[in-house]
C-alpha cells in the first residue's frame, strides 16, 4: 500500500525525464548498451509505479480510462522461448501491423512482465517492442517511448482532491478519485 505517494511520483518524473534524455543520445550505430538497459529499467519500474498508484487512490480514476495508441504485430504461430525471443521477425508478422489502443493499465502489465523486448530506432531509440509471458504467443506490441513517458509525466503531477469508494459484494472496495 502507498500511503504517501508525493516520493513515488517525484521517482517517476526524474526517470521519465532521464529516459527521454538518454533516448535522444542513442542511434542505431551509435547505441551504448548501458544506456538502452538504463532506460529499459525506467520504463519498467515507471509501470510499476504506475500500476501502484493506480491500485491506491493516489492518481485520477483517469488513468484506468486511458488508452495508448501502438502498433500490435500477430503472432506467426511459432514458439516463443529463452533463446529466441529476440528474433521478431521470425516469430511476428512485422508486415502486418495494426493499429491499436491499448489500456494503461494492461500495457503497465506487458512491460512488468515483459518477455519479449527490442528497441525501436527511428533517429534515434523512439520505441520498444514488448510482450508479456502471457501475449508472446498473440502479439507483439510497439510503443512510443514519448508517449508512454508523457502520460507517466502526467500521472507524476496528479494529486486528486476528492476519493469516494464503495465496498462490493465481495468485500473489496472500488475508489473513484477525481
Amino acid at each position: 500500500m502507498i500511503i504517501e505517494s508525493t516520493e513515488w511520483k517525484r521517482t517517476l518524473r526524474a526517470d521519465c525525464l532521464n529516459v527521454r534524455k538518454y533516448s535522444k543520445l542513442l542511434t542505431r550505430s551509435g547505441t551504448k548498451e548501458f544506456l538502452l538497459d538504463r532506460i529499459q529499467i525506467k520504463l519498467s519500474a515507471g509501470a510499476l509505479i504506475a500500476r501502484r498508484l493506480m491500485e491506491t487512490p493516489k492518481v485520477s480514476s483517469y488513468f484506468h480510462k486511458t488508452t495508448v495508441r501502438t502498433l500490435a504485430f500477430p503472432w506467426r504461430g511459432s514458439p516463443v522461448d529463452h533463446i529466441n525471443w529476440h528474433r521478431i521477425d521470425e516469430k511476428y508478422q512485422l508486415n502486418n501491423a495494426r493499429v491499436t489502443a491499448l489500456p494503461f493499465p494492461f500495457l503497465c502489465d506487458q512491460i512488468i512482465h515483459s518477455f519479449v523486448w527490442v528497441w525501436g530506432y527511428g533517429r534515434n531509440v523512439n520505441s520498444f517492442l514488448v510482450s508479456s509471458d502471457r501475449k508472446k504467443h498473440s502479439q507483439l506490441f510497439q510503443v512510443s517511448i514519448y508517449r508512454f513517458t508523457e502520460i507517466l509525466l502526467h500521472m507524476s503531477g496528479d494529486y486528486p482532491s476528492k476519493v469516494s469508494g464503495t465496498r462490493g459484494p465481495d468485500g473489496n472496495w472500488t475508489f473513484f478519485a477525481e
